[in-house]
C-alpha cells in the first residue's frame, strides 16, 4: 500500500511504485485528494497500460483512506508528515505490517562564520523558494552566530533581488515562483506569520487571490511558534546562537529537537567542523555547502524515519531476502555425532573445542585486548 503526498504527486507516487513492481510486488496506490486532477488522471491512464492485477489506484479523502488502512497489507509506504504517520503506524501495528515512512520535518541549516556567507545565503534561499518551500527537504530554519548574521541577511536580500527583480514584479509577480497549493494551506502559513513574535528581516507580502506568499525571513527566539513544526512554506526562520562554541551549540540544538531532521545542511569548508557535525548529530542526510542538491545524486538515498528509498534502495525496500540451505545426504557421516545418545566421545568432538577458546580480556578502560 502506497500513500503519497500532494506536493510532488507524480514522483512521490510513481518512484516507489517502480521499485515495488521491479521487486515483484503488487501495488495499491492511494493518491492525495488535494491533487485531485492528478489522481483522476492516473486513475484513468494506469488501467490502459498496466495490468490491473498488478496495480490499483484508490482516490478519495479521509473515509477512503480509513477503510484502506483497515485491511491487512504486506507493506505500507507513506510519504508526508509525522502527525498522520502516527495514525498510519497505529493501523499497521494491528496487523504487524512493516512500514516505510518518509516524513518531513524541520531541516536545519548550520552556518559557519568562516564560510562564504553570501554564497551560503544564496544557496539557502534557492532551497527555500523551490516549490515555494513545499517540499520535505526545504531548509526550515537557520542556526547562525550574531557576527555572521548581518552579512548572511545581506546575502539573502541580494540573492532575492537577483532571482526576483523588483522591476519585474518581485516574487509575487514572477512566473518563476510557485504558489501555495490551496487556500487552506495559504491560510495556515498566513496564520504562522500572524502568530510569530519574531522580527521580519525580509519579505512578508501576500497575494491571497493568487495564493502567493513571498519568501519571508524572520529572526526568532527559542519557543517561537515558527519553531514548533515544519512550516512547509516560504518562511525561513533564523535563530542566533552564542559565538563561543557555536558549532557544538548548533549540534546540541539539532540533537535535542523532538524529531531527527530528514536532512541537515551545513555551510562550512572546515573538515574538522564537518566531522564534528557528522559525529554529534543524527539526520536522514547530511549535505555540505548547498541545499536540495542531494536529490540530484545518482547514488544518494533517503534515510527515512523507517527505512530507505530512491533507486536501488526502493527496490531493496520491497524485496525479501531469506536464507536458504541444502544439507546433502553425503554430509551425514560428518554430523552423525549430533544424534543421541550422547557420549563422552561425542561431547569431546562436538563441544570441547568451543569450551577451550581463550576469551580476550575486556576492560572499560582498555577495551577488548586481542
Amino acid at each position: 500500500l502506497f500513500l503519497s503526498n500532494r506536493n510532488y504527486p507524480l514522483i512521490l507516487s510513481i518512484q516507489a511504485t517502480i521499485g515495488a513492481i521491479a521487486a515483484g510486488c503488487t501495488v495499491c496506490l492511494k493518491l492525495s485528494e488535494v491533487t485531485s486532477n492528478y489522481a483522476g488522471c492516473l486513475q484513468q491512464l494506469l488501467p490502459k497500460y498496466l495490468d490491473q492485477d498488478v496495480i490499483r489506484v484508490v482516490c478519495g479523502g479521509v473515509p477512503e483512506i480509513t477503510k484502506v488502512l483497515e485491511l491487512k497489507w504486506d507493506h505500507i509506504f507513506y510519504t508526508a508528515n509525522g502527525t498522520i504517520a502516527h495514525i498510519i503506524a497505529a493501523a499497521a501495528a494491528k496487523h504487524l505490517t512493516p512500514l516505510t515512512l518518509e516524513l518531513g520535518g524541520k531541516s536545519p541549516v548550520i552556518v559557519d562564520l568562516k564560510c562564504d556567507l553570501e554564497l551560503a545565503a544564496k544557496r539557502t534561499l534557492w532551497g527555500k523558494v523551490t516549490n515555494c518551500g513545499q517540499i520535505c527537504v526545504s531548509p526550515d530554519y537557520v542556526l547562525i552566530s550574531p557576527s555572521a548574521l548581518p552579512r548572511y541577511v545581506d546575502g539573502l536580500k541580494k540573492a532575492y533581488e537577483e532571482m526576483y527583480p523588483a522591476d519585474q514584479g518581485a516574487a509575487l509577480g514572477s512566473d518563476s515562483y510557485a504558489h501555495i497549493i490551496n487556500l487552506q494551506h495559504f491560510n495556515r502559513i498566513k496564520g504562522l506569520l500572524e502568530k510569530t513574535k519574531g522580527k521580519v528581516l525580509m519579505g512578508g507580502r501576500m497575494d491571497e487571490e493568487r495564493l502567493k506568499i513571498e519568501p519571508t525571513v524572520i529572526l526568532v527566539k527559542e519557543g517561537d511558534v515558527l519553531l514548533e513544526s515544519e512550516t512547509f512554506g516560504p518562511i525561513l526562520t533564523i535563530v542566533e546562537l552564542d559565538e563561543e562554541g557555536f558549532i557544538r551549540k548548533a549540534c546540541d540544538w539539532v540533537s535535542e529537537s523532538e524529531d531527527h531532521p530528514l536532512v541537515l545542511y551545513l555551510f562550512s569548508t572546515d573538515e574538522q567542523i564537518q566531522d564534528e557535525v557528522h559525529r554529534h548529530t543524527t539526520s536522514g542526510a547530511l549535505v555540505f555547502n548547498d541545499t536540495f542538491m542531494q536529490l540530484d545524486g545518482t547514488y544518494f538515498f533517503f534515510e527515512l524515519y523507517y527505512g530507505r528509498q530512491i533507486l536501488e534502495n526502493t527496490f531493496e525496500c520491497f524485496s525479501y531476502e531469506r536464507s536458504t540451505v541444502d544439507i546433502p545426504a553425503a554430509a551425514e557421516e560428518k554430523i552423525i555425532l549430533r544424534y543421541p545418545p550422547y557420549t563422552d566421545h561425542s561431547f569431546k568432538v562436538e563441544c570441547e573445542p568451543g569450551l577451550n577458546v581463550k576469551i580476550p580480556e575486556n576492560t572499560p578502560e582498555g577495551g577488548l585486548q586481542v
